[in-house]
């Protein structure tokens, strides 16, 4: 029996609509939901954070926040949902920013018509990156502290060691990760990779799980 492609498997990205574009950037096989207690979330919050030279990724990040709907699920930003005992939480998104399907989105957000002509979008879709860029997208008060971030945040794949990121950026209400391919290949046959971003304040790290064999775009694993 044939099964129905997702529509990012059947219409190029040049024809996506603003729906599809949310899709791929909130609930696609890149980019995932996490619901986390609000009280939590206050806990780690402080002021916009950076450190050091800004890692050389081709990820189209800047400028994503406001033209692309980065800030969080559904480019609302924030939840009002309740959790154990009626607490309020927060969703979040873990998006995988380096996987090509994203990066389609974020251009075609960005240049609409035009992306198909755009040189500046071509450059971007056509760079390889050398890292896994993640984004946790949807905090209102993103950390200040980012060296604690890189430190307790990792990519786990089952049967090999973590791995940390190189870099970690805040920037458009985004704590953006940046981890090496480099030494670290990551293949559909691993199953899942799980990312963990440490929030300074929380007591353990935010965690959401991807299966890799949905993020096969195009014959090829998008990460």
């Amino acid at each position: 029996m044939l099964l129905a492609a997702d529509f990012w498997q059947k219409k190029p990205y040049t024809a996506w609509d603003a729906t599809d574009i949310q899709r791929v950037l909130n609930d696609s096989p890149w980019a995932r939901e996490v619901e986390i207690l609000m009280g939590a979330l206050r806990m780690a919050g402080g002021g916009p954070g950076d450190s050091g030279e800004m890692a050389r990724s081709s990820s189209p990040l800047a400028g994503a926040g406001r033209e692309g709907g980065m800030g969080g699920p559904g480019g609302a930003g924030m939840g009002g949902a309740a959790g154990p005992g009626g607490a309020p939480t927060v969703r979040l998104v873990v998006r995988f920013v380096s996987a090509l399907p994203v990066r389609q989105a974020l251009m075609r957000a960005r240049y609409g018509n035009e992306v198909g002509n755009s040189p500046e979008a071509a450059k971007v879709l056509s760079t390889p990156d050398p890292y896994y860029v993640v984004a946790l997208a949807g905090l209102r008060n993103p950390p200040g502290d980012v060296q604690a971030v890189k430190e307790k945040s990792t990519l786990r794949v089952k049967g090999k060691e973590p791995f940390g990121p190189v870099q970690v950026q805040v920037e458009n209400g985004m704590v953006v990760l940046f981890f090496p391919r480099e030494g670290h290949p990551i293949a559909v046959q691993d199953g899942e990779v799980e990312v963990q971003v440490g929030l300074p304040g929380l007591a353990s790290p935010i965690r959401r799980s991807f299966k890799l064999k949905n993020m096969v775009y195009d014959g090829k694993l998008e990460i």
